[in-house]
């Protein structure tokens, strides 16, 4: 696969059985069909998907957080296709919107467990700025980390 191979565009409703997939595949908790379409109907244009030959392969979700600050929800890709830059591809994607719209920061949470998901933020230029404990169904804690959009 090369990277000109892989398309991005918006998340259609149609996508939200893929998108399902990908999430109880990827992440611990649990997310439902309900939930992804209501995110979509708060914030169509900050919900993301990479495809491969029409598959979805990998979406990111962001919704307006504070007057000022984007908030990732969820980014995730199919583990047979991590670490050939779809990730970062729809970050920063995400990233340029917030910039476009007016949004000085993002936020996100990440497992405190999480390591390479923390190096992968680390490496964008996103910082720790607080720990929630408990923050997950299962007891478990995240890291919020940050970036300052200064483009």
């Amino acid at each position: 696969m090369r990277a000109d191979d892989v398309h991005y565009r918006l998340f259609r409703p149609e996508d939200v059985e893929a998108v399902l997939q990908i999430a109880s595949s990827r992440f611990r908790e649990e997310y439902t069909a309900a939930l992804l379409l209501q995110i979509y109907g708060i914030f169509p244009e900050g919900f993301l998907v990479a495809e491969v030959e029409g598959r979805v392969i990998g979406y990111i979700t962001a919704v307006p957080h504070y007057p000022s600050s984007l908030r990732v929800l969820m980014l995730a890709v199919k583990k047979e296709y991590e670490g050939r830059g779809i990730g970062g591809q729809l970050l920063g994607r995400i990233e340029t919107l917030a910039y476009m719209k007016g949004f000085s920061s993002i936020r996100l949470e990440v497992r405190i467990d999480n390591i390479r998901a923390i190096e992968f933020y680390r490496k964008r230029g996103y910082r720790t700025v607080g720990l929630l404990e408990h923050y997950y169904t299962d007891g478990g804690g995240a890291y919020v980390m940050e970036k300052r959009l200064n483009f």
